[in-house]
């Protein structure tokens, strides 16, 4: 008896994970809980093969992997031998962060100045004014109106041309009407 190329190990966070047995390397296809295929990942280093996953979901399915990588190894010596592996547990649904999953933003859009108004999934919206960040050379370019007005949120991050990028998450953001620069010092760039 052949194995199917696919075959589901384990579900979390709105993805089904399932070994990809046509490959030479063990290798897991991402897909969403639609069925939509997102990515391939290698399971022996966690790189990206094939297609594109978010931030938050990638650091999940690595999470995931450095705590069942033997399982995994174990599942695919059976799938090899034509019988079935038992699932493999599910990542909590309150990793990373020890709670529910973050406030993703949703929507962006630039405004004088160096002001964004912002969008999250859980309906709240709020002015981000990031005029504190314009001494430092890695937002340099945003003295180009143009280069200020091209931001988009990719994953979980506001970027601007995919060098200068920061996180898009509510709870990076505690106060939304006034400047940040007290968390200045704090940013991670």
């Amino acid at each position: 008896m052949t194995a199917p190329p696919l075959f589901e190990i384990s579900r979390f966070h709105g993805m089904v994970l399932c070994l990809r047995i046509n490959r030479e390397a063990p290798t897991l296809a991402v897909n969403s809980a639609t069925g939509d295929w997102r990515a391939d990942i290698s399971i022996g280093d966690s790189t990206v093969i094939d297609g594109e996953i978010e931030p938050l979901d990638r650091m999940c399915i690595e999470e995931w992997l450095s705590l069942h990588r033997d399982d995994l190894a174990k599942a695919w010596h059976l799938l090899g031998e034509g019988h079935s592996p038992d699932p493999v547990e599910a990542l909590l649904d309150d990793w990373p962060i020890g709670g529910p999953p973050p406030t993703r933003s949703i929507s962006v859009k630039p405004l004088e100045g160096c002001r964004i108004r912002v969008e999250w999934d859980d309906g709240s919206a709020g002015e981000l004014d990031l005029a504190y960040l314009t001494g430092h050379p890695v937002f340099a370019a945003w003295s180009d109106r143009g280069t200020f007005e091209s931001v988009r949120i990719v994953g979980s991050s506001f970027t601007w041309g995919g060098e200068m990028e920061l996180c898009a998450w509510l709870d990076c953001w505690p106060t939304l009407d006034q400047s940040q620069q007290e968390e200045a010092d704090t940013v991670d760039l």
